[in-house]
């Protein structure tokens, strides 16, 4: 998924992807819409296989996004 590149190529990048990622959950958005807006948020191909994994942690402390 980092490795996906915009039509200008673009990399959509680590950083970007954290981002999008800490910005969906600080709204409060579910993990499954939050899975969904990550994957059509970098508007480009992907010219291989691409694997992301979300995991909501359910433990006794809940996540704190930086």
């Amino acid at each position: 998924m980092t490795e996906a590149r915009s039509r200008t190529g673009q990399e959509f990048g680590l950083d970007r992807f954290l981002a999008s990622l800490t910005g969906h959950l600080n709204e409060g958005v579910p993990l499954p819409e939050t899975l969904r807006r990550l994957m059509h948020s970098h508007h480009g191909h992907l010219c291989d296989d691409a694997t992301t994994v979300l995991l909501q942690w359910h433990g006794p402390q809940p996540f704190a996004p930086p």
